[in-house]
C-alpha cells in the first residue's frame, strides 16, 4: 500500500510542477513543445512502479563490458567506424544515384590513429563497364563529398 501512495504522491506532484511550467509559458509552439516533453515525463513516472516490479534493466539486453576496459573502448570504437562507415557508403550511394550510374557497390575503409581518432581512409567504388564514361565524374563529385578522391573499378 506505501508504494501506491508514493507513485500516487510522484504522480501528483510531477502533474503539478508540469502544469505550473506550462502555465508560466506564453502561447506559442515552445509551448506545445514543452506540453509534449511533460507528457513523455508523466507516462514515464507513470510507468515506472512496472518497471521496478519486472525488474528489468537496460544491461540484460547488451553484453556485459566494464566502461573502463580497453574491451569496452574497442568495442565502441568498432561501432563508431561501422556506423560512420554506412553512412559515408549511403551518402555516396546516393550521389551515385543522382549521377544516374545504373549498377555500383561502394566500400568505404575507416581507420583509426594512434590516439584513438575515427577517420574515413579509402573509397572504392565499382561500376558497371556502361558507367565507365561517368568514371572522372564520380571521381570528382565523391571528392568534392568526402575530400577523398575514390579508386574506381570497371566490372
Amino acid at each position: 500500500m506505501e508504494t501506491i501512495r508514493n507513485w500516487a504522491a510522484m504522480f501528483c506532484a510531477a502533474s503539478l510542477v508540469g502544469a505550473f511550467i506550462v502555465f508560466l509559458l506564453p502561447e506559442g509552439s515552445m509551448k506545445k513543445s514543452v506540453q509534449i516533453v511533460l507528457s513523455f515525463l508523466l507516462l514515464i513516472v507513470a510507468v515506472w512502479p512496472l518497471s521496478e516490479k519486472l525488474e528489468f534493466t537496460f544491461s540484460e539486453l547488451k553484453e556485459e563490458i566494464p566502461m573502463e576496459s580497453e574491451d569496452y573502448s574497442a568495442h565502441l570504437n568498432a561501432d563508431i567506424s561501422r556506423s560512420g562507415q554506412k553512412l559515408i557508403e549511403d551518402g555516396i550511394s546516393g550521389l551515385l544515384k543522382e549521377i544516374c550510374a545504373k549498377s555500383y557497390t561502394v566500400h568505404a575503409e575507416m581507420k583509426e590513429d594512434g590516439d584513438g581518432n575515427i577517420a574515413l581512409a579509402k573509397i572504392t567504388i565499382t561500376i558497371a563497364a556502361e558507367d565507365s564514361v561517368r568514371e572522372s565524374l564520380i571521381q570528382k563529385r565523391v571528392g568534392d563529398l568526402t575530400g577523398i578522391v575514390p579508386e574506381v573499378e570497371v566490372e
